[in-house]
C-alpha cells in the first residue's frame, strides 16, 4: 500500500498545531482569565479568527488604550515563559 502523502502533511500539521496550542495554554497559565482571553482572542486561538482591538474592546467593555496595554504587558509575560526557540514558533501567529 502506497502511503497518502497529503493524509500524512494533514496529521503532521494537526500534531504541530495540537503542540503549538499546549505551548501556548503553557505560557498564558501564568495571566489572569480574563487576560488569557484577550490575548487569545487577538491571535484567534479560540475561533480562528485574529479580532481586532475594536472587537476585544467592545467584548470586554474596554477603551483601545486600555486593551493595547493589557495586550502588551500580557504578551511580554507570556513570553516571558518561554525560551527563545519556543518564541521563534510563535510568528506564524502574530496578529495582522
Amino acid at each position: 500500500m502506497v502511503p497518502d502523502e497529503a493524509s500524512e502533511d494533514l496529521q503532521n500539521q494537526n500534531i504541530d498545531r495540537w503542540l503549538m496550542k499546549s505551548m501556548i495554554d503553557e505560557a498564558l497559565a501564568g495571566l489572569s482569565e480574563r487576560d488569557a482571553y484577550v490575548i487569545r482572542l487577538r491571535f484567534g486561538l479560540i475561533d480562528d479568527r485574529q479580532h481586532t482591538l475594536e472587537e476585544i474592546g467592545k467584548t470586554m467593555g474596554l477603551t483601545r488604550g486600555e486593551d493595547s496595554t493589557d495586550r502588551k504587558e500580557d504578551v511580554g509575560e507570556a513570553s516571558a515563559s518561554l525560551g527563545a526557540e519556543e518564541r521563534r514558533g510563535f510568528s506564524a501567529f502574530q496578529p495582522r
